[in-house]
């Protein structure tokens, strides 16, 4: 399985929204089509700074930014694996 994240900087407005998927792939390491695996994430830090919610099946987590800057560290665990992958979202200004 492989975890893909949209985003993986977001800007602290509030609105920005990263969306982590789980992908399922063959023995030939290509992605398995028309397959969802649900998922369920754990927060390893920063759990004060996002909003975490799921789609109705469960097969989508959406990770919404609040208004602070940091690091946000996720535990994604795959339903169809037993191997958890670890996903970091950092929150930052735009830079000029």
């Amino acid at each position: 399985t492989r975890v893909v994240v949209t985003a993986e900087i977001l800007p602290p407005d509030g609105v920005s929204t990263a969306v982590i998927t789980v992908r399922r792939m063959n023995r030939l390491g290509f992605e398995v089509p028309f397959q969802k695996t649900r998922l369920e994430c754990e927060f390893l830090q920063g759990a004060h700074l996002v909003e975490l919610d799921y789609n109705q099946d469960q097969t989508e987590a959406y990770i919404k930014a609040g208004f602070r800057e940091g690091i946000v560290e996720l535990r994604v665990i795959p339903a169809a694996s037993m191997l958890p992958q670890s996903v970091t979202i950092y929150l930052q200004s735009p830079r000029a």
